[in-house]
């Protein structure tokens, strides 16, 4: 279980700026959430922020960096500017690959509790992601449901790093249901959504829900044979055995079975459902092609299929074969039978 949601969590670790929430930012004019008035930058510190942007216009962000930290060293900054500041300094330690220091200076300016409530939210959003790329799950999550709770919508993507993260801390009932909600607000679902939530189907066991979404899944991947199999299996295990023998002969017309295995068993399914005649012919064509294992179990099965067809001349040979090799009383027995037959 962590290895495959360490795997999906691993395709967004150390993604982009544009992958995360957008990054806001309030100057002048813009007041603060809960404490009115605070909400400005006092001009040395809007001048010396702009001239610092000048260096990340410049991807010079270890100079946007060093400048940031100078500043918060400062005396008698408001809380809005360290705020303002910390924000600024954790984006530029975002582009320097310095995850831990991202989140330490966003949490920071959060900590603070001067921000508007929706540039608060990117932040929490943003830093939460990060956190979950990083393996602090419970950290990640709570900082992202923060948000939620504050106002800002779910989405598909959001839905997918939380199902992931409580994958990941064994809540696998949060799990699903961020799975199944990600899986909804997707338009279309991709491929990861669906492994995704097939995931957390498995976990519970949950077999109809998995054959309604590997049934979606080989209609939109028809060309991938695990799928196939995959659902094949879940048919039988729910006893729809016609249904899993048509996805078998499916597989089989499209060149998905290769192993000796799968096409003795798709002969086997022929016999069952009483064409003896197409699966004795199936099993021979890949007994000769070299397809199928020529073990003993594998010839008696072809003569007991042309003996359930009625084939005795085309049924006498492999017998024959057979009892030639095994020297098994039994054989004989059934190699004289068909003799009689014939």
């Amino acid at each position: 279980m962590m290895g495959y949601l360490h795997h999906l969590a691993g395709r967004v670790r150390h993604a982009g700026a544009a992958t995360l929430a957008c990054f806001s930012l309030a100057f002048g004019t813009v007041a603060a959430a809960d404490n009115e008035g605070e909400g400005t930058l006092s001009p040395r510190i809007g001048e010396a922020i702009l001239d610092l942007m000048e260096d990340e216009a410049r991807e010079d962000w270890q100079a946007a960096s060093d400048g940031y930290a100078g500043l918060l060293e400062r005396s008698g900054l408001s809380a809005y500017e360290r705020a303002t500041l910390l924000q600024l300094y954790g984006r530029a330690r975002y582009e320097l690959d310095d995850p831990a220091g991202t989140v330490e200076a966003w949490r920071g300016a959060l900590d603070i509790g001067i921000l508007a409530e929706d540039v608060a939210n990117t932040l929490r959003i943003n830093a939460g992601q990060i956190m979950l790329a990083e393996g602090r799950h419970a950290d990640g999550i709570a900082l992202i449901e923060t948000a939620l709770e504050r106002g800002v919508p779910l989405t598909a993507d959001i839905a997918m790093r939380l199902a992931q993260g409580h994958g990941q801390t064994g809540d696998l009932e949060r799990g699903l249901d961020y799975a199944e909600r990600a899986f909804a607000l997707a338009e279309p679902p991709e491929r990861s959504h669906f492994s995704l939530l097939l995931y957390f189907y498995q976990q519970f066991d949950r077999v109809p829900e998995q054959a309604d979404l590997l049934a979606q899944m080989v209609e939109r991947w028809p060309g991938e044979a695990a799928n196939w199999r995959s659902y094949a299996s879940l048919l039988a295990r729910t006893g729809r055995e016609r249904d899993a023998f048509e996805i078998n002969r499916i597989m089989y017309l499209n060149g998905m079975l290769e192993s000796s295995a799968s096409i003795v068993r798709l002969a086997q399914y022929y016999s069952y459902y009483e064409y003896p005649y197409a699966g004795a012919g199936l099993l021979e064509r890949e007994l000769n092609a070299g397809r199928v294992d020529p073990t003993d179990d594998n010839f008696r099965l072809l003569a007991n299929m042309w003996r359930q067809a009625r084939e005795w001349d085309r049924a006498l040979p492999v017998l024959r074969r057979v009892a030639t090799l095994t020297g098994a009383g039994r054989d004989y027995e059934v190699l004289g039978e068909a003799l009689y037959q014939a």
